[in-house]
């Protein structure tokens, strides 16, 4: 692991900062072997490594598969003797969390843990409920089966768990493939249905399996969602017509559609910087969109076989990165107006891979890698022309962290 620490400000006698130091780069060596993670391809299923991560009130949480117990829950206080199996969800080599490979269970994986005030929820499955929501204190006995949406060994498969300023939100498909959206303060009497939102798919696509369930056939009605302050936004898809862009506040009366011009199939949704946002991923757009009205605002217009990457906030802007064609990779910062959206980095590139770019921020900089190689540098206004690190042990760079002041 390599630990990069922002170069210091200092003040010179008229007062006046001077120029920041180039950021430090230290490799750590004193290393610790955490767990042994085993990843095997079972058929159509990978076991990955560390998997999600989370900061449960300062102890790590995460899925881990020790080659007994399958994936199960892990905790770590950063020490061998700290890190142990939280709870034997579903005894055996199969484990407690689900792991399929099918579109509706990246749904899933993608929030495979998710931390709300003091507790962390996932996506189990014990051998007797089916697919369920779990919640966990980080204690083997608070580790708990949170409510049986679908009784018996039925399986609601709770998808998109998403933190709304402090309230989780969620969405199941019941038995007979209805779409429905959950919201939950983390007990069971607070754990309420907020409405049903029609079909759980819509077709045109592949038969989608969660486990041996079979929960619908076609593309996933909803697999966009973001969260501003306490309401969630989600894209929905339509038997009839485009994709439709929806809030909800937690209550029937309150979860509504949100009409807006842009073309929301395909396209990624974020709340960045207090913002929320609309990327279409090879369509070259980026929008601005008003929460309350839908009004949207084009940010970029990029050629159509640009690729945007996931947009970061630094302070009040907003970054992404772009990849018009396969000959430049960009870096570029916005105010959330187009006046105020302009390019502060370009590399040529004989090709790019959607997915090198990775960024972290540390304080007011953000650190980026274009190519898992080289590591740059921008204020939102400016970027280092030449790499600030370069690897140079044929590892890629991956998983930018930024913590206390330095990124890892």
């Amino acid at each position: 692991m390599e630990r990069l620490r922002r170069g210091r400000r200092d003040r010179g006698a008229s007062g006046c900062a001077a120029p920041a130091s180039p950021p430090e780069c230290a490799a750590l060596e004193s290393r610790v072997l955490l767990s042994t993670i085993v990843n095997t391809g079972l058929g159509d299923r990978e076991v990955p490594p560390l998997w999600d991560p989370t900061d449960h009130n300062g102890t790590l949480l995460y899925v881990n598969d020790d080659g007994v117990h399958g994936p199960e829950l892990w905790r770590s206080d950063g020490s061998q003797a700290g890190t142990t199996l939280v709870k034997d969800v579903r005894p055996g080599a199969d484990g407690g969390l689900v792991l399929e490979s099918s579109n509706i269970y990246q749904a899933v994986r993608d929030n495979a843990l998710l931390t709300v005030g003091h507790l962390t929820f996932f996506v189990g499955d014990d051998g007797q409920h089916g697919v369920e929501l779990w919640e966990s204190d980080g204690s083997a006995a608070g580790t708990v089966l949170m409510r049986d949406i679908a009784t018996g060994t039925d399986s609601s498969t709770p998808t998109h768990l998403t933190n709304a300023n402090g309230r989780l939100f969620f969405f199941t498909t019941t038995t007979a493939g209805a779409l429905q959206l959950w919201t939950s303060d983390g007990t069971t009497r607070g754990t309420l249905m907020v409405r049903d939102l029609g079909p759980s798919h819509i077709a045109g696509a592949p038969d989608a399996f969660i486990g041996i369930v079979l929960v619908g056939s076609g593309e996933p009605a909803v697999d966009q969602v973001a969260a501003l302050g306490g309401t969630l936004y989600f894209i929905k898809r339509v038997v009839i017509g485009p994709a439709e862009l929806w809030k909800s506040d937690g209550t029937s009366a309150g979860t509504a559609r949100v009409p807006t011009g842009v073309n929301l199939d395909p396209a990624r949704l974020y709340a960045v910087g207090g913002r929320l946002l609309v990327v279409e991923p090879t369509g070259g757009d980026v929008w601005h969109v008003d929460p309350s009205s839908g009004a949207a605002t084009r940010l970029s217009d990029f050629p159509s076989n640009t690729v945007i990457e996931a947009p970061i906030a630094l302070g009040a802007k907003i970054m992404f990165a772009a990849a018009p064609g396969d000959t430049s990779f960009e870096v570029w910062a916005s105010d959330g107006t187009p006046a105020g959206t302009r390019r502060v980095f370009q590399k040529a590139v004989s090709s790019y891979t959607v997915g090198s770019f990775q960024a972290a921020t540390v304080g007011d900089t953000l650190f980026f890698c274009p190519d898992h190689r080289q590591i740059y540098t921008t204020d939102g206004t400016t970027a280092t022309s030449a790499p600030i690190y370069t690897s140079e042990r044929f590892l890629d760079l991956r998983e930018f962290v930024g913590l206390d002041g330095a990124l890892y």
